[in-house]
């Protein structure tokens, strides 16, 4: 069998030992005849004078001085651990539907005219087989693709459909045959078809050698009595070439899946078979394992780590090894739980699933935010969804922990847990706080923490909850200080209502005042002990309304006073005295009379029923008074 060449021919080989080749160089692959006689007889096949190479560049390879691994431009290859048994074992890597778009892919245009049509366009009608100790049970149907029988054979034997698809390649171009003949369909994976005289007619047909290798690869695993002679897990004297003079190599057998390999073909490529992959090495190389490694790197990636599941879907959606990810770099990562998250690095970036559905996340600033910050055991975690991008090259990406951000102006940051919460429910990056400038602030604890938008900032803290400060609030909160200046924490949003002559008024409750805003007195900020006053009338449904004017404060003979004019009310406080309210119908003549009474010094007060009911408010020079049902009046102090 072979990877290079179309229609070889075959010398039998009895007892586990290869016979002397026939002439040319050796291919150095086995076929599965053994599955026909009932016995272990393993089969070479030489290397006809009329080559059709598959593309791949030629490479220097470097023995890495312990006889049995290589360095290439596609990797390492070990002749010890050929392939995993992960990966040629899984059976369910590819769907139909893959396995199809793989073909086209491979052949876009069929130039097949008189003789049978190209692979991707090859139709069989195919018998259903029982299950027996190696394969589930085949279904067969009419008029199958020949993409839905590799895939189906993968599945009912165990083996994967992209260690099929390589076989059929490397065994007689028919992935890439833009003109096949029927001999490379009736020995499609080389099953049966010895050096010494064509393929044994009852095995022939490309139902029968696709099924037919892959049963034999579960026998090679499964029937360790038969085949015996190189089992996995030892030592062996590995043939280069079916010429015993040209020497053997030491290698270990790490799996079966690579033990299968040897027994299909048991000859390892030596350093001049490495050193051009593309082609031929010296009298001494065979190409068989080489080839079938070199096939699947160049178009599966790595043969120690496997894709597969919906990680494997959005890498092969987005060029597989050909695309802009390449060969995968480490194995597949998940969670635990339902839904299920895994993530997988390429080089160019890591592909991620959520549940069902896969997507890439490219080298781009927030995969490298997100590899900085610990990827999945990072603050982030796991990625949800693929990075949304918009103009001016503003991205975001859902992760189980929050998000990632990035743009030109503000940089690339994450927001957290409830902060990215509160960020959602603002509208997102589109909402009233855009994009993150920061990264977030949080205390000792890490229980409060604080950041920065374009927009203004998000908030939060075990006792006051989420919060968002925007726009000119935001503005303001700075200039008071932030979460350590005299507002301290937000506890409230801001809440805006419409107001006596269509005016806007909002307000914002902070954990030491809060911060207003009108229509006609902009925007104001309430604190101190004023502050206080303010929010204990507010919490107790006697609120003063938003804030008219700033604070004016004055300090006379050790005393600071303050006073701050709202909707419904002038506040005042004094060193060492209680805040106290003017409002209603007091307000209106305090106001007028300001002059003559003076600021006040205590809050309304009211004795008696009735008529005799009698309510007062002292000012410094003098008070208001209101008896029964009659008017409020000025009474001015007597000097």
């Amino acid at each position: 069998m072979t990877t290079m060449w179309t229609d070889a021919r075959r010398t039998t080989v009895r007892a586990g030992r290869p016979a002397r080749h026939r002439g040319g160089r050796a291919a150095a692959l086995v076929s599965a005849a053994a599955l026909v006689v009932g016995v272990g007889v393993p089969v070479v096949e030489a290397a006809p004078a009329a080559a059709v190479p598959v593309a791949a560049a030629p490479v220097a390879a470097a023995n890495n001085g312990d006889g049995q691994t290589f360095d290439t431009a596609l990797g390492r290859f070990d002749a010890g651990r050929i392939i995993t048994d992960e990966v040629f074992f899984a059976g369910a890597d590819l769907s139909a539907a893959q396995v199809q778009t793989f073909l086209e892919g491979k052949v876009p245009d069929c130039a097949a005219t008189t003789g049978p049509a190209c692979l991707k366009d090859f139709r069989l009608t195919t018998a259903s087989v029982k299950a027996n100790d190696y394969c589930r049970a085949y279904k067969g149907a009419k008029n199958e693709r020949a993409s839905a029988v590799i895939s189906k054979v993968a599945a009912a034997c165990g083996v994967s459909a992209k260690s099929l698809l390589v076989l059929l390649q490397k065994e007689q171009g028919l992935v890439t045959a833009k003109a096949p003949s029927q001999r490379q369909y009736d020995a499609a994976t080389g099953f049966a078809c010895p050096d010494s005289g064509g393929c044994n007619p009852e095995n022939a047909g490309f139902f029968n050698q696709v099924y037919g290798a892959g049963r034999q690869y579960q026998r090679y695993a499964k029937e360790t009595g038969i085949y015996n002679w190189r089992p996995a897990g030892e030592t062996h004297e590995i043939l280069y070439h079916p010429t015993r003079s040209c020497g053997t190599r030491t290698v270990t057998i790490a799996n079966k899946a690579t033990a299968g390999l040897y027994y299909y073909t048991p000859y390892t490529p030596n350093a001049a078979a490495m050193a051009n992959l593309s082609g031929t090495g010296d009298e001494c190389s065979s190409y068989g394992n080489r080839n079938f490694w070199r096939l699947f790197t160049q178009w599966f990636g790595s043969t120690t780590v496997s894709v597969t599941g919906p990680v494997q879907v959005a890498w092969l959606r987005a060029g597989g090894v050909d695309g802009s990810f390449g060969r995968q770099q480490s194995a597949v990562r998940c969670s635990t739980g339902s839904p299920r998250y895994c993530v997988q690095t390429f080089v160019g970036g890591t592909v991620a699933s959520s549940g069902s559905s896969g997507f890439t996340m490219p080298g781009s600033a927030i995969r490298t935010r997100w590899v900085a910050g610990g990827s999945e055991k990072g603050a982030l975690g796991w990625p949800k969804a693929a990075q949304r991008c918009g103009a001016g090259g503003v991205c975001t990406q859902k992760f189980t922990g929050g998000y990632a951000a990035t743009s030109p102006k503000t940089g690339t940051r994450a927001v957290l847990g409830r902060l990215s919460t509160a960020w959602v429910k603002a509208g997102g990056r589109n909402g009233a706080l855009g994009l993150p400038r920061a990264e977030q602030r949080c205390t000792r604890s890490g229980k409060s923490c604080t950041q920065k938008f374009q927009g203004g900032y998000a908030t939060t803290h075990p006792t006051y909850g989420t919060r968002t400060v925007t726009g000119d609030f935001s503005s303001r909160w700075v200039r008071t200080g932030g979460r350590n200046g005299s507002l301290g924490w937000p506890t409230t949003s801001r809440y805006c209502s419409k107001v006596k002559g269509g005016a806007t008024a909002c307000g914002q409750r902070f954990a030491k005042g809060a911060i207003t805003s009108h229509t006609r007195f902009g925007v104001q900020h309430v604190n101190g002990r004023i502050g206080a006053e303010w929010l204990a009338r507010a919490k107790a449904g006697r609120s003063v309304g938003y804030a008219k004017a700033p604070t004016s404060c004055s300090k006379r003979k050790g005393v600071n006073t303050c006073r701050q004019e709202f909707a419904k009310a002038t506040l005042v406080s004094r060193t060492g005295k209680p805040t106290v309210a003017v409002t209603g119908i007091n307000r209106t003549l305090f106001l007028k009379n300001e002059k003559k009474l003076g600021l006040p010094t205590s809050d309304r007060t009211c004795s008696g029923k009735g008529k005799k009911r009698v309510c007062t408010q002292s000012f410094a020079k003098g008070k208001i008074v209101k008896k029964g049902s009659g008017r409020s009046k000025v009474v001015l102090a007597r000097r």
